[in-house]
Parts: structure tokens; sequence; C-alpha cells
């Protein structure tokens, strides 16, 4: 597989509006669909790559070997220490692409939301790029950089993850920030909003998760 290649991974999460995802599901190079996730590819009419997960989210994974004839399966137990999230994360990066997208990771579970979204430093530290996207946000992880292309007017936070966050440089933005501290816990990085059409980031230590939104 191409260093420069797209893995996306369909999830069981929320998605509300599954052809809204259908560009993205298609331009990938592979497509893990991962348990429940199934039934959103399903609706957009598009087969994966690959099916795995433990199949305790569907019907049954029967019916959709019928449904994606000669798919590939790789079944798991209920009983594990991952959840099919993480697995098809670590599935996805043996591909070694270039960028993971992770849709339909987030939803009622707040539990399996907020681990989801941390899976990104598990493809960050696979020097790959990651992003989880959902209706309204898609968010990224990074410990040094981003530069991230968006519609002017837009929503931008930054919000730490680690006990402090020193060097934090914002540029493109309607509220920089030069050399800033910020702590866990803050909200001083909640609602900037992009003044160009591409903004970029910069810490000198820490960990950060970097939020596009909308309402």
């Amino acid at each position: 597989m191409s260093k420069n290649s797209h893995v996306v991974i369909v999830a069981n999460g929320r998605m509300d509006n599954p052809s809204q995802f259908k560009e993205i599901v298609e331009g990938a190079d592979i497509v893990i669909g991962a348990d429940g996730g199934l039934k959103h590819l399903e609706k957009m009419g598009v087969a994966p790559t690959v099916m795995m997960g433990d199949f305790d989210s569907i019907e049954s994974i029967e019916r959709y070997q019928e449904i994606f004839p000669g798919v590939p399966v790789k079944t798991f137990e209920v009983r594990k220490d991952y959840t099919d999230s993480e697995l098809a994360v670590r599935e996805a990066i043996k591909y070694n692409p270039k960028k993971i997208t992770l849709l339909s990771v987030m939803g009622n579970r707040m539990d399996h939301t907020l681990a989801n979204v941390m899976l990104l430093k598990l493809i960050y530290d696979a020097g790959i790029e990651g992003v989880v996207i959902d209706e309204c946000n898609a968010i990224r992880y990074t410990e040094h950089e981003l530069e991230i292309e968006a519609v002017v007017g837009t929503n931008f936070s930054i919000v730490p993850v680690s006990d402090v966050v020193t060097g934090i440089n914002l540029y493109g933005f309607d509220y920089p920030l030069m050399d800033a501290t910020l702590t866990l816990g803050s909200t001083t990085g909640i609602s900037n909003v992009f003044m160009n059409t591409v903004g970029r980031v910069s810490i000198e230590s820490g960990r950060i998760l970097v939020v596009q939104s909308r309402d």
C-alpha cells in the first residue's frame, strides 16, 4: 500500500446522514467497516475493503456477507482487550497510509466517544495523519504542529490533553496566541475563528486536540 494512501474507518457511532460522508468513503483507498459501521456503509451503498469486529451490533455478519460478497471478514470475541474501533485503527495502521479518517466514532456513549477520539494519539504515534469527523466536527491531535485548511469565519479550538502545554503559537486566527501556556482544564483555547483559509498551530511541549466545528 502506498504511503500516500488514505484509510477510512466507519464505526458504529452516530451518523444521521450517511450520504454526507459518501464522498469521503468512496475516495478512500481502504475502507474498514467496523461492526455496526456496516449499517452506515449499507445505507451509502459502498462496500468496505474488510469487515471486522465482534459483530454484536448488527443482525448477523452472514447478512452482510450477502450484501458485500467477497469482502474479507475478521471476527473477534465479544470479550476482548480492545474495542472494535481500536482494532480497526490497529488494522488501518498496518497499511502504513498517509492518513486515517475515523467516521461515526462519536455518539451517546461518552466513554466510547472519549476513547475513540483519543485513538488519534495511537495514529499520531504511528507517524500517520489522523482525523475524527462527524456532522459538525473535525478533530485532530498533535504534539508539535498542524496546518489546517478551513472556511474563513468557521470555528477553531484547542483543548489541552496534558497537564501543561507550552509554546503555543496560532497563526491565521481571530485570537492569536504567541508563546502561550495552557493547562489541562483551561478553556482559553475554545471558540477561536479562522481568519484565513489556512491556519497553523504549533506547540513546544505537551499534547492538544485541535477541533474545527460548526453549530
